[in-house]
């Protein structure tokens, strides 16, 4: 199988800034925390100039504000 050879690539900006920063939202959502994962999206985006936490996929990039609760989000969809 081929695979990326370097850092910069689509699939990790994929599963770090869609996949990552959504399950970091929810997580922090309910009041839990995920240092390992906080933590990994950190060193990745320092490593390809990224802000994947704040500027991936989350709830509140996708129009759910702070204040709103799960509940609420399941709801509203």
């Amino acid at each position: 199988m081929d695979g990326p050879y370097a850092l910069d690539h689509r699939y990790l900006h994929e599963d770090c800034g869609c996949g990552g920063a959504f399950v970091l939202s929810v997580a922090k959502r309910l009041g839990l925390e995920m240092p390992v994962l906080e933590s990994f999206l950190g060193v990745a985006g320092a490593l390809n100039d990224r802000d994947y936490i704040h500027g991936g996929r989350t709830l509140e990039n996708l129009g759910f504000p702070a204040e709103q609760s799960l509940e609420e989000i399941y709801k509203q969809i």
